[in-house]
């Protein structure tokens, strides 16, 4: 594809970098890369392990969700593109407490809990695009409300009607069952659509989670404060100041005031999850972590997480 090139304005959208804090910013996502790569290997290493049983299932696939997701940290952190990652950890962070929660006790209910909880969001969705279920008629009626998406008309299609069949058809197998009628409890409560830790009376959201978990400091020190880019709120704090003519000056995108910050946390998060996951799924593994945290990342992640600040940045 074709198109005319345009020239950002600089003072906004700086492309190229300072050489020195390009620098800084290149090993900053090289450090969260290393633990990264170190990740895949704990992944492979799980994989490989023959334990049988669809409990295991979704401890891999968060693990896995975890990685992908500081992985994507280590690119934007490189491209100085630092306040994005906020939303990114705030996910992540959200995964580790879910690993927590079912490391702690009666893993194999709670693992079987976000099974059936998948399995019925998967199903609100296709009933939601199939035009004779209630859940179709009430999407086909927000498109036509809607503005911009007004012609689009829902159409009859088998295939989706299969998929909603097969899904609860194994709602009703046998392994399926306890994590099922738990479910149809909470609703049945009026609870129409709880998260998947709230089964077996469970927490009642990420608050009370992470409450339950002793880990409300955690919460309230980086989940909260990075709710702000997430929902679109945190959009003046640190991003004008009056400059010395009395007007007002916007900061940069791509400002890397806050880098360094980014990566200690994502650095703190990739390990207290290996930790977690190697302790709980390959203990047999513990040696080569502390093998590769001391020959590979100790000195960089003692560095990181220092008081010393390595990038100065003023605005």
């Amino acid at each position: 594809m074709k198109y005319k090139k345009t020239e950002p304005i600089k003072g906004v959208i700086p492309r190229e970098l300072d050489s020195g804090v390009a620098e800084l910013l290149d090993n900053f996502s090289r450090g969260i890369e290393e633990c990264v790569n170190f990740g895949s290997h704990i992944l492979n290493w799980d994989a490989k392990i023959k334990r049988g049983g669809d409990e295991n299932f979704p401890p891999a696939m968060l693990f896995r969700h975890f990685l992908e997701l500081i992985d994507s940290v280590s690119i934007l952190v490189k491209n100085s593109s630092v306040d994005p990652c906020k939303l990114i950890l705030r996910g992540a962070l959200e995964v580790y407490f879910s690993l927590e929660y079912i490391f702690e006790k009666e893993t194999k209910d709670r693992s079987m809990a976000f099974l059936v909880w998948h399995n019925h969001k998967n199903i609100k969705r296709y009933k939601s695009f199939d035009p004779n279920q209630e859940q179709g008629k009430q999407m086909q009626n927000s498109f036509n409300k809607d503005k911009l998406i007004n012609g689009i008309n829902l159409k009859n299609n088998p295939k989706i009607q299969q998929s909603i069949a097969n899904l609860e058809r194994l709602l009703k197998t046998e392994k399926f069952q306890k994590g099922e009628a738990e479910y149809q409890r909470l609703k049945n409560a009026g609870e129409k659509n709880p998260p998947w830790y709230r089964l077996f009376n469970g927490p009642k959201n990420i608050e009370e989670l992470a409450t339950r978990l002793n880990l409300a400091g955690l919460y309230e020190m980086f989940y909260r404060y990075w709710s702000g880019p997430t929902h679109g709120t945190d959009i003046i704090q640190g991003k004008a100041f009056e400059n010395p003519s009395g007007g007002t000056d916007i900061i940069q995108i791509r400002y890397a005031k806050d880098a360094q910050a980014v990566t200690s946390q994502s650095m703190i998060l990739l390990i207290k999850v290996f930790k977690l996951y190697i302790s709980n799924r390959i203990p047999e593994k513990q040696q080569d972590f502390n093998s590769w945290y001391i020959a590979s990342i100790r000195d960089f992640f003692q560095k990181i997480c220092s008081s010393e600040q390595l990038l100065n940045i003023h605005r």
